[in-house]
């Protein structure tokens, strides 16, 4: 471990930051105790931390504060949280800092022994690097301004022809490993201003009534796509892939106003000899299902064709689970903020677990997005 490292203690009480100091001290590390938060400011710039241990009390609020504080400062450093409250509330103060772009490097209730918390904060240091781990992702990255919509919008009008491509998100099952299908996800990579993110064009296409028509693009790229994979498999191991292969769709409920939407479909399908069982329609913002009355004729037709029908928000709002009731859904996709942090959060965990025994009870296929390592997995499988 390298020495001399520089630890900020935040906390009011003065008999617990001594304690601490004098813990790390032994360890090597060059600690400072700041008693009042409204002075973090002064501290953070005299000694410049590489990790700061603030203490979260119960009926006190002040430690948002000095989150904002640091936030202000640009701190890019580690935060540990050590706090008395229950860990739903930590976690929340967790995820507000998180919203302030700092980095939480970990939790730990009250009350603890001194070498419980060294054994934490020895085990963030990095020994590569040098530097303390942080558990949280990367600081966001400051979002490139782009231009006004109108441009934007002649760009992509050009570009839906010409510039949008597809990208194709597998999906196994977890207990045979066999590949279920995929998903078809919108790239645009724009001659004029690069890649351009989903989260900027899509709701672009959305507002400029563009969706219809980026819709129709994706689609048809992705049916010659299916096609051409299908007639492929026979050169694949057994097993290695589904015989009730199934390429999922995102569906705007803006699409589903349309009286035309699935006899164009339809007539993909008949255009790439595709089967209408390997097809699953995606529905997003199912809250806005309301303001679109026609939608609820179009997906029971589809259903009736033989579409695969899927809500993909699901857990995200309570209109998202009305809709299970009002609509023949074949399926539900769980949102990945369940996932990702199911293994930290409890919230998440009993959310997710509920969502899956609520779909199976409803005899529902089960997707789980943002499984990014074998704990997760592991956790999912169990649920």
């Amino acid at each position: 471990m390298s020495l001399s490292k520089n630890v900020l203690i935040a906390d009011e009480d003065p008999l617990l930051g001594a304690s601490i100091c004098a813990e790390l001290a032994g360890l090597g590390y060059s600690c400072s105790f700041c008693r009042f938060y409204s002075h973090i400011e002064k501290h953070v710039a005299g000694h410049k931390p590489e990790l700061i241990i603030i203490n979260v009390n119960r009926f006190e609020d002040s430690c948002i504060d000095a989150l904002k504080q640091l936030s202000a400062l640009n701190y890019q450093s580690s935060i540990f949280i050590i706090s008395d409250v229950d860990a739903p509330i930590v976690n929340t103060v967790a995820n507000s800092a998180a919203m302030f772009d700092l980095n939480i490097a970990g939790t730990l209730k009250k009350p603890f022994s001194l070498s419980t918390l060294t054994h934490k904060i020895c085990a963030l240091e990095n020994d590569k690097s040098g530097n303390f781990k942080n558990n949280l992702p990367p600081t966001k990255v400051p979002t490139p301004k782009w231009p006004a919509d109108e441009i934007l919008k002649k760009a992509l009008q050009t570009g839906i022809g010409n510039e949008i491509h597809v990208a194709y998100q597998p999906q196994m099952d977890l207990c045979s490993g066999v590949l279920t299908g995929v998903e078809a996800l919108a790239r645009w990579d724009s001659n004029v201003y690069g890649r351009v993110p989903p989260s900027v064009f899509i709701p672009l296409a959305e507002k400029c009534n563009l969706i219809s028509a980026l819709t129709n693009a994706v689609t048809r790229i992705s049916l010659s796509w299916l096609h051409e994979f299908l007639a492929s498999c026979s050169a694949l191991p057994p097993g290695t892939v589904c015989n009730q292969f199934r390429l999922s769709l995102n569906v705007s409920p803006k699409c589903l106003q349309d009286n035309t939407f699935a006899d164009r479909l339809d007539e993909m399908l008949t255009t790439f000899h595709l089967s209408r069982k390997n097809i699953v329609l995606e529905v997003t913002e199912t809250s806005s299902l309301t303001q679109y009355s026609h939608a609820y004729e179009v997906l029971t037709r589809l259903r009736l064709r033989g579409y695969h029908l899927a809500i993909d928000d699901i857990g995200t709002g309570y209109a998202s689970l009305q809709q299970l009731i009002r609509l023949p859904f074949s399926e539900v996709k769980i949102d990945r903020c369940f996932i990702i942090s199911a293994l930290t959060s409890y919230e998440s965990a009993v959310i997710t677990r509920s969502i899956i025994n609520m779909a199976h009870a409803l005899s529902l296929r089960v997707t789980a997005e943002g499984i990014e390592n074998e704990e997760t997995l592991n956790f999912v499988k169990e649920s």
